[in-house]
Order: C-alpha cells, then sequence, then structure tokens
C-alpha cells in the first residue's frame, strides 16, 4: 500500500485518509471495474452518480490521489462551488481560469450541479466539458443526479458529451455518513 502525504492539495480534511483499499466495493463491483478501466486511462471520463454518502467523494479523491502519486502527478480536484468560485474571481483579475485548468491531465469535479446554478455557472461546465472533449483530456465528475436529471440540468448536448466520453455508474449503498 502507498504511503500518502497528508498535505495533498485541495483534499478536504474529512478525506485525507481515504484510498481504493478503504472503500467498502461489495454493492459496487461494477464500480470498481469502471475505476480501474480509468485508471488505466481506457475512459476519457468516469462518471459517479448515487445518492449522498454513498462514497462518490471517496472514490474520486482515491483516484486523485493515486493520480498525484502514480503516473499522471498533475491532476485538480475541485468541488464545483470551488470550481465556480475560482472562475468568477478570475474575471475580476482578468484571469483565464478555464485556460488554467487545460494544463491538468485529469480534472475532478465533485458534486456536479448541486445546488442552484446560474446562467454563467451553466455557461463555465459547457465550457469545461467542451474542452475536455475536444482535449481527450481526463474528467472526472461526481453528481447526486441520476442521468435523466443530469441531462434536464445539462442539457442534451452536454451530457451527449458527456456521455460520449466515457462511462457513468451508480456509487450504490447506504449513506455512511450516517453510520457515525
Amino acid at each position: 500500500m502507498r504511503k500518502y502525504s497528508k498535505a495533498v492539495i485541495g483534499v478536504p480534511p474529512r478525506f485525507r485518509g481515504v484510498t481504493l483499499e478503504t472503500f467498502d466495493w461489495k454493492e459496487n463491483a461494477g464500480v470498481l471495474s469502471a475505476v480501474e478501466r480509468f485508471e488505466r486511462r481506457e475512459l476519457q471520463l468516469l462518471g459517479l452518480y448515487g445518492r449522498p454518502g454513498v462514497g462518490k467523494t471517496h472514490i474520486a479523491i482515491s483516484l486523485y490521489r493515486e493520480s498525484i502519486y502514480g503516473a499522471i502527478s498533475n491532476a485538480l480536484f475541485l468541488e464545483v462551488s470551488e470550481l465556480f468560485n475560482m472562475v468568477k474571481s478570475g474575471y475580476g483579475e482578468n484571469r483565464n481560469v478555464l485556460e488554467e485548468l487545460r494544463v491538468y491531465p485529469l480534472l475532478i469535479i465533485d458534486d456536479l450541479m448541486s445546488g442552484n446554478c446560474s446562467a454563467t455557472d451553466m455557461e463555465i461546465i459547457a465550457e469545461i466539458i467542451k474542452e475536455r472533449y475536444i482535449s481527450k483530456k481526463q474528467l472526472l465528475v461526481t453528481t447526486n443526479l441520476l442521468p435523466n436529471e443530469l441531462e434536464r440540468a445539462l442539457g442534451y448536448h452536454e451530457l451527449s458529451r458527456l456521455f460520449g466520453m466515457g462511462s457513468w455508474v451508480e456509487v450504490k449503498g447506504e449513506d455512511r455518513r450516517m453510520d457515525v
């Protein structure tokens, strides 16, 4: 098992010790298969959806940690509201944050479409999806929305790109946060 620094950039304190080995895969064999394909770069996109608390962020951060200490070494993990705030603050600083995100071979967006998204937020998501699709760089997203709900939220055009980039898998299980 790998040794990880406790200060992996972008990892919230609650998730600093998580790894793929510490996730309970018994209800999620299909997810594990998709994760392994994503790690081998057979998939450009890995979309994880499911109820809150089932472990989507655990898996995403574990893959982020694997990439930082593995072959990629240059990845970025962002919660979606953090992403929106970064991009919008860049406007005032005359920075193109979306351009800066292009350097990362792997971009991980946690909680896609959570909360109310403004028209500007939707434009940001559309631009990131388009850029990742065209550049063939990896994207991992987590969401509580089902695929049909994602279509209503994003629109068919963006959903088509996302589904054309890789695999969407449902993470199943009980809300692990309630097991405290």
